[in-house]
């Protein structure tokens, strides 16, 4: 059978219908984004030896703990290691194989969504015996070779490190600094890697987290003096975990039946739980937060709020209604 050329547009439905026809698979291919196990292996149990490239900052280190984990589970059917001078793309099966110019990531393949992948990608599907030989030879030399090593713990903490360096937080996509926070003014890749969360809900505080939130505003100097804060504090009640990142920013989006989508602004997690306890002896949760003036560095006051709802109301709409 002969090679053919696989233009960008039938790169991932190539690479994909490879995946699912090949009983084994061996993959160089140097940077791995969120969702590359799901595509790359869908079967936990499938052999597969795959050499990846973590030092310089463009693999999600999450991605290849998953792949180890697997592997401590499944045993040599899942085996992962690392090296730092591959660039390479290859996924080679028993019959088959792809030599291209995406890596199984976001940029490459739109892995963390649809339509994330910015670049133009193109590759060779490979069918011809001499060459399917030729390429595992390849693949078989690399393995074993100096340049290919284990994955540590210490490498998955220093390809954190770079990860993270690489990720640098939004910027505005315009060429001069906006007036204030709007999402026109950002890509949807950039929002994506930004440390900001929607705190949306329907239902305001019962009273007695309005009493907690009121009494957290208080402080006592001393046994009977008490004196207020003045420092207006947002509360969050019966809610689960938030991010653990303490520089993290919240926006307040409340969904009302009468009043649609109201954005009150953004606001800091203080780290900070208090109990709530109702009049039937119940026990609940109040996390404080601190409402702040600005949102990923820019002024987010009445005009940003009001943007902000009129671009969220018909999403919002489309999943409640």
């Amino acid at each position: 059978m002969t090679s053919s050329f696989i233009p960008p547009n039938g790169y991932r439905k190539t690479l994909t219908r490879l995946i699912t026809e090949e009983e084994s698979l061996d993959v160089a291919v140097a940077f791995w984004g969120c969702g590359a196990q799901k595509l790359i292996h869908p079967l936990a149990k499938k052999p597969i030896r795959i050499i990846c490239n973590l030092k310089t900052g463009g693999t999600n280190p999450g991605v290849i703990e998953e792949f180890l984990v697997l592997s401590r589970e499944v045993g040599l059917q899942v085996q992962i290691r690392q090296c730092d001078v591959l660039h390479a793309k290859v996924v080679i099966g028993k019959t088959q194989a792809v030599i291209g110019s995406a890596n199984i990531s976001a940029n490459g393949l739109g892995l963390e969504d649809e339509d994330s992948a910015h670049w133009l990608e193109a590759g060779v599907h490979i069918r011809e015996r001499s060459e399917l030989d030729k390429m595992q030879a390849w693949f078989d030399s690399l393995w074993s070779s100096v340049h290919v090593r284990a994955i540590e713990n210490s490498d998955i903490q220093a390809a954190q490190i770079a990860w993270e360096r690489n990720r640098q937080p939004p910027t505005p996509a315009t060429a001069s600094i906006p007036e204030f926070f709007s999402f026109t003014d950002f890509t949807v890749p950039s929002l994506r890697r930004a440390k900001a969360y929607a705190l949306l809900y329907r239902q305001d505080l019962s009273l007695a987290a309005r009493a907690t939130l009121k009494a957290a505003q208080t402080q006592s100097v001393a046994p009977q003096h008490n004196f207020h804060t003045g420092i207006r504090l947002w509360g969050y009640e019966n809610w689960p975990d938030f991010p653990s990142d303490i520089h993290a920013e919240y926006v307040d989006v409340r969904w009302g039946s009468r009043n649609g989508v109201r954005v009150f602004g953004a606001c800091g997690l203080l780290g900070q739980r208090a109990e709530v306890r109702y009049d039937d002896s119940a026990f609940g949760t109040l996390d404080i937060a601190n409402p702040v003036k600005t949102l990923l560095g820019l002024p987010f006051g009445k005009p940003a709020q009001k943007l902000m709802e009129v671009a969220l109301k018909p999403c919002i709409e489309a999943v409640w209604k």
